[in-house]
């Protein structure tokens, strides 16, 4: 409860006034009932605040509403997010709802707030151990955030599309040469309902229909993440190993620019710069050649990428710093509002309206 309201309700119990208290009282318990679930850490956003210890907010793809002006524990949340069911709590052997926070986030999000603050005084090297927390930070973003659960969503359906093309295509076949050769068919074959059948419009409702997924795609999130905080998510086991044999580079803003972040932070990059895209934890062949960018702060962004063969048994990995020039710095940020959801971050009010009022007058 806030200590603005249980200061009111100690009031309104010294005067004996019971309709405000019983307002207030409604009001705290709807509080009480709402579990601020964030799935872009508070303090991770703090590293985007200004003086104020806010950052601006611009709702995505809107230009004409002013940007807000929020405290991080304002946003990037949902109500119960990670509340594991108790399904999943049997099937892991786990009894805590909270599980996923208490043994996958919280200690990951104090390892890389110490990184962070580490890389600003530069430091030369980090352990290994703290380069694979900082990876596995990365990835563990990437695999908390709703955005990741459309991306689920959209690699099940290019799969089981793929799966429905190819089967479809022999059942249309055998049916249509079954068809053909039925003795009935030239006295049928004008007959409004069997040309509908054997039409591309009917086969291709048959193939629509077949991609109807009764799958509740956020339950397999929870489902991963409480893989990955019970140790058991072999993809996130494989991708940290690919990307703990990379290269560890941190970027600066330069003199007068700021990173932006999103509710959606991170992105990666192959060798191919038309093809961009945010890295998945499934396809860890798509690790083989590529780099990750994602910002730590509004002056520090991390950049992993493959560059030469990295002793894996050395007990430090060399920190490099590079100074970011202007034009890979606009690209950053515009790739960074790209890969948003819904919601993009800034320390400074003005230098974000620069890219938002880009994006509103730009003509493809």
């Amino acid at each position: 409860m806030s200590s603005y309201l249980q200061y009111s309700l100690n009031v309104m119990s010294k005067k004996g006034d019971k309709r405000k208290k019983k307002v207030l009282l409604k009001r705290q318990r709807a509080q009480e009932e709402i579990r601020k679930d964030h799935f872009v850490p508070v303090c991770y956003q703090n590293g985007f605040t200004d003086h104020n210890k806010k950052l601006w907010v611009w709702e995505k793809n809107t230009y004409e509403k002013p940007f807000d002006y929020k405290y991080p524990a304002q946003i990037c949340w949902l109500d119960h997010y990670y509340q594991v069911p108790e399904d999943l709590l049997k099937r892991f052997h786990q009894t805590s709802p909270k599980v996923i926070e208490s043994k996958a986030f919280t200690q990951y999000e104090d390892s890389i707030q110490r990184l962070v603050d580490w890389f600003s005084m530069c430091i030369e090297s980090i352990s290994m151990q703290d380069f694979i927390v900082l990876c596995h930070g990365y990835l563990l973003q990437k695999q908390r955030v709703p955005f990741h659960v459309s991306g689920l969503e959209d690699l099940a359906k290019t799969e089981m599309g793929n799966l429905a093309r190819g089967a479809i295509k022999d059942v249309r076949t055998n049916f249509m040469l079954g068809v053909k050769n039925s003795p009935d068919y030239e006295q049928f074959k004008d007959h409004p309902n069997l040309k509908y059948f054997l039409s591309d419009e009917y086969w291709q409702t048959v193939f629509d229909k077949s991609l109807t997924l009764p799958m509740d795609w956020h339950h397999t999130q929870l489902y991963g993440l409480l893989s990955t905080a019970t140790g058991s998510n072999l993809a996130m086991t494989n991708a940290l190993g690919r990307l703990s044999m990379m290269q560890l580079h941190i970027l600066r803003a330069p003199e007068g620019h700021y990173f932006l972040c999103s509710d959606n932070p991170g992105f990666s990059f192959i060798a191919n710069p038309d093809v961009r895209g945010t890295v998945s934890t499934v396809n860890t062949k798509f690790l083989d050649n590529v780099g990750i960018n994602f910002p730590l702060s509004s002056k520090l962004a991390l950049y992993i990428h493959q560059g030469e063969q990295q002793d894996l048994d050395a007990p430090e990995r060399k920190v490099h710093y590079c100074e970011v020039p202007e034009q890979d710095m606009i690209a950053f940020n515009f790739d960074t509002i790209r890969w948003s959801d819904k919601k993009v971050m800034c320390v400074d009010k003005e230098y974000m309206n620069r890219y938002v009022q880009g994006l509103k007058n730009y003509k493809p």
